[in-house]
């Protein structure tokens, strides 16, 4: 049986105590812009740039909301208005909001530092089949504009289907462009959006580094260091962020040097890849849980996810074609997990991780109200084990609705995973 030692903590990333701030900085800029896009989904945000419009994903927002354990009003609230509790959590925060908005519930019940302004418009990509469902409701809600994505499903993983799919959600971003451009009644700016993939091409180099960096045994950082720091990266996206980025792989790279690691106060025993979304709510719960154990989680796309990454198959240059930013766009918002096959996700969600990171043990997070990281979960966890033949447990918990997140349960099935690693390593030898 694996035992505790409650004396081992997790030696946190520094600079993740800067994130707060960066992101409060985004969100009051926010509410000072003429224009503002609700975006729904792994939408194109970055287009807005060239529209000189404010937007935020309100995926993140809700992630913000429930990371500070502030989410329950929010769900109550969507659900007495006829929500039910298998609804997408997200989207319920979101909902909740949006409806305190309009029905002059605000300055009651919303902290001042969460108040976003009424959207101009909304829009949408639906990776997710609640996607456009969410969106109508806002449209309904607010009766603003809005303009949909369709990104489609990948049957295969051939060039010919990627081209295909590519060239279809391109299509519909040059639409998009047409609609803000009819919206403002301004031409919109590409120079400004050529800067904008500029600043996110400069920054990603330095999260590619970041994730190099997490092979290192001792590992120097772990997946809930990158959930924190994930924010800026995957919704701010300013010059900012090239210094934020910079720093936080010097960090590690001290370490590293040092032959300091994520873990203090003990070794690391167990590393642990953990694939999908996050209960953002326990976010240091389960990093507490996992440390006294000498386990941490190691790494997983969605912390760790590098603009470009999945187009650099195809694309090359890390998936950033100068020459057709729409295509850059388009690969980034459209290919990811979401819509892809399951050998696609066995190879590139689980292989390269498993083979490069030295890990011991997989979780897959299985979210009660998420249906596209809940999907194909099991399948997922026993096909893991089949190829690599490491444990795997498939988490059910979600990633913003505490009522589906129970402590002590979650502790034991750890705690099982653990014991699973142990036994493996003495068949092994090892």
């Amino acid at each position: 049986m694996v035992t505790a030692d409650p004396n081992i903590k997790a030696n946190r990333i520094k600079l993740t105590s800067q994130i707060h701030d960066v992101m409060d900085a985004f969100y009051e800029e926010t509410r000072n812009s003429k224009y503002v896009a609700w975006c729904v989904g792994a939408c194109p945000y970055e287009i807005f740039n060239g529209a000189h419009m404010a937007r935020f994903q309100t995926e993140n927002l809700a992630a913000r909301i429930s990371s500070a354990q502030e989410q329950v009003p929010y769900i109550e609230y969507a659900e007495s208005h006829g929500l039910g509790n298998e609804v997408c959590s997200y989207t319920k925060i979101n909902l909740g909001q949006a409806l305190m908005m309009v029905e002059g519930k605000e300055e009651e019940m919303i902290p001042e530092r969460l108040r976003v302004p009424k959207p101009d418009v909304v829009i949408a990509l639906n990776t997710c089949p609640t996607m456009i469902q969410w969106a109508n409701a806002l449209v309904d809600i607010f009766h603003v504009p809005y303009y949909y994505i369709d990104a489609p499903f990948y049957y295969d993983d051939t060039k010919e289907c990627w081209d295909r799919n590519i060239a279809y959600v391109k299509e519909q971003l040059a639409g998009l462009i047409k609609f803000i451009e009819d919206f403002t009644g301004e031409p919109y700016d590409w120079d400004a959006l050529r800067h904008q993939i500029d600043v996110i091409e400069e920054f990603t180099a330095y999260r590619r580094e970041i994730l190099e960096c997490q092979k290192h045994v001792p590992a120097p950082g772990t997946f809930i260091d990158g959930a924190v720091a994930f924010g800026p990266a995957n919704t701010v996206r300013s010059e900012g962020c090239i210094q934020l980025y910079k720093e936080y792989r010097d960090e590690l790279v001290g370490r590293i040097e040092r032959g300091e690691g994520a873990l203090i106060g003990g070794e690391e025993k167990y590393r642990i890849l953990w694939r999908g979304n996050f209960p953002w709510f326990k976010m240091g719960t389960l990093s507490r849980m996992l440390s006294k154990y000498g386990a941490i989680l190691l790494d997983g796309g969605y912390a760790f996810h590098n603009y470009g990454a999945i187009g650099s198959e195809y694309m090359g240059n890390h998936g950033f074609n100068k020459d057709d930013i729409l295509m850059t766009i388009a690969a980034e918002h459209s290919a990811r997990s979401y819509t892809r096959t399951f050998n696609w996700k066995v190879e590139k969600e689980f292989k390269a991780f498993i083979d490069d990171y030295h890990v011991d043990a997989v979780i897959i997070h299985s979210p009660h109200t998420c249906r596209p990281w809940a999907m194909q979960a099991q399948d997922l966890g026993r096909k893991a084990e089949e190829i690599y033949g490491i444990p795997c447990l498939v988490l059910d918990s979600d990633h913003t609705d505490p009522s589906f997140f129970h402590d002590a349960q979650v502790e034991t099935r750890i705690q099982s995973l653990l014991e699973a690693v142990d036994t493996r390593r003495k068949q092994q030898g090892k």
